[in-house]
């Protein structure tokens, strides 16, 4: 949690991890973003302090996070893109050839939605897999991509209030 906290706080501190994360090296930081060769060092020399990375002879980082990381759940850095990337984020129309979103809606058992749990869970790994075995090509031949899986019980808000049998508490949440 304190790891994250301080990474979130800078925001070139956050950008060289996410740089790290994803297998950007020294050279390709400081001629992609404003950030100077000795201002880069200091911050990769924090994220190493952090345990994030080992900062190596020519300023080379090695991650010392597993190949499958997450941030934490609930953690600074998700509180972050819950209070401040969310809205950019979906603020696309998704039409591009490599963009893609929808949402589905149903009723599942718990057997059905476990299985698809899995399911979204491998897609996770092999993002993580494809990132890491992508990291051998140049800067130029790679973008940054996020992706988003996320299934969750909800109702729409809307709908809820029209269940019977539902009682307004002091929020103003039906229970």
């Amino acid at each position: 949690h304190e790891q994250e906290q301080e990474i979130v706080s800078n925001p070139k501190l956050f950008l060289v991890a996410v740089c790290a994360l994803n297998h950007v090296g020294f050279d390709q930081i400081v001629a992609t973003y404003d950030i100077s060769r000795p201002e880069c060092i200091q911050l990769l020399a924090r994220l190493d302090r952090l345990g994030f990375i080992r900062l190596l002879p020519n300023n080379r980082i090695r991650l010392l996070i597993s190949l499958d990381f997450s941030w934490l759940p609930d953690g600074p850095i998700q509180r972050f893109f819950n209070q401040q990337a969310h809205n950019e984020y979906f603020r696309s129309r998704f039409d591009r050839p490599d963009e893609f979103m929808v949402v589905v809606n149903g009723m599942l058992s718990r057997a059905s939605s476990a299985a698809l749990l899995t399911r979204l869970k491998r897609i996770a790994r092999e993002f993580s897999e494809l990132n890491n075995q992508d990291a051998r090509l140049p800067l130029g031949e790679r973008s940054a991509m996020s992706l988003l899986v996320a299934i969750r019980h909800w109702e729409l808000a809307a709908f809820a209030e029209l269940r019977r049998g539902k009682t307004v508490n002091p929020t103003g949440a039906r229970s």
